[in-house]
């Protein structure tokens, strides 16, 4: 007996980022990391909390446009995305 796939159920999907993220990129100059946070209505508190650092310290690490691996990693969990939605 033959059995056909489909390719559409079979196609691999990648992380996608919002509109509404991409806006605050390019349009108001944030890091994604920030972007991503304000899109997700969570506090920099909340987020620190997450990582297990302090509000202050997150506040700097959210402010650079380049993230370390380690670092990505961290913020993504904390973020519950995928660690390439920290970038285009």
């Amino acid at each position: 007996m033959l059995h056909f796939v489909d390719m559409d159920s079979q196609a691999i999907k990648e992380p996608s980022i919002p509109h509404a993220v991409i806006e605050m990129v390019c349009l108001q100059d944030m890091s994604f990391a920030k972007a991503w946070r304000r899109y997700l209505r969570l506090s920099q508190a909340t987020v620190a909390k997450r990582i297990g650092m302090i509000q202050s310290a997150f506040s700097r690490l959210e402010a650079k446009t380049e993230l370390l691996k380690s670092s990505r990693v961290k913020v993504a969990k904390a973020l519950n995305i995928d660690e390439s939605q920290l970038d285009f």
